[in-house]
């Protein structure tokens, strides 16, 4: 069993930082010593496909007058069953994203366009 020596203590630390051409961010640069930390992570990747059919699930549940268009409100239902925190929120910041005619609505394109910005933000996971 090897041993690595500690530095002196009257040395100064140096913060190890990742370089900007790193290809992963918080890497820490290779060294002599023997052991190796293997990072597992428990989450599994959900596929896209399975994720928006849940959100569209959940916006179909949450059309309450049926006519395949949303306002604030719906939205706001569908992110609460969702999980969203600060649902009302988050419909806020989303209709801001999506509804690109303005008129309080989503509908049609902008379906398409609301169901990437879920994704994205980690809904239907």
């Amino acid at each position: 069993m090897t041993l690595t020596p500690k530095p002196p203590s009257n040395l100064p630390l140096k913060k190890i930082t990742p370089s900007s051409n790193s290809p992963l961010k918080g890497e820490v640069p290779k060294s002599n010593s023997p052991l190796k930390t293997t990072f597992v992570s428990r989450e599994k990747e959900i596929p896209q496909t399975v994720t928006m059919h849940k959100i569209m699930n959940v916006l179909k549940e949450a059309d309450i007058n049926k006519d395949g268009q949303f306002n604030k409100e719906e939205l706001k239902h569908a992110l609460k069953d969702l999980g969203a925190f600060f649902p009302g929120w988050r419909a806020k910041r989303a209709f801001k994203k999506v509804d690109a005619n303005n008129d309080g609505q989503i509908s049609g394109q902008e379906i398409d366009s609301l169901l990437e910005y879920l994704c994205s933000h980690g809904f239907g996971k």
